[in-house]
């Protein structure tokens, strides 16, 4: 039988969701989520993958930051981000 995940894994455990492919195919920005130990709190950056070097960066640094979502023309991204009362 196997042995249930435990705190001390789930804490390195990353999700990622809610890709948004640049208009020109040259980025691709998502959501990684992760829970912050001890607590547990749920946290999520956003991150932009450059497709041609195939690395990704933080570029956001938000507690909770989700959703990120390209323009049409690629000049912008827009993110959802809580404001101090909790609300996005």
């Amino acid at each position: 039988m196997s042995t249930p995940i435990g705190p001390e894994v789930a804490h390195r455990l990353k999700s990622i969701s809610d890709p948004s492919l640049a208009p020109d195919g040259s980025r691709v920005a998502y959501s990684m989520s992760w829970a912050e130990p001890p607590e547990m709190d749920q946290r999520s950056r956003i991150m932009m993958l450059d497709v041609d070097r195939g690395v990704s960066e933080e570029f956001t640094r938000g507690i909770r930051d989700a959703a990120p979502r390209c323009s049409p023309g690629g000049e912008s991204l827009a993110v959802l981000r809580e404001d101090a009362a909790g609300r996005r």
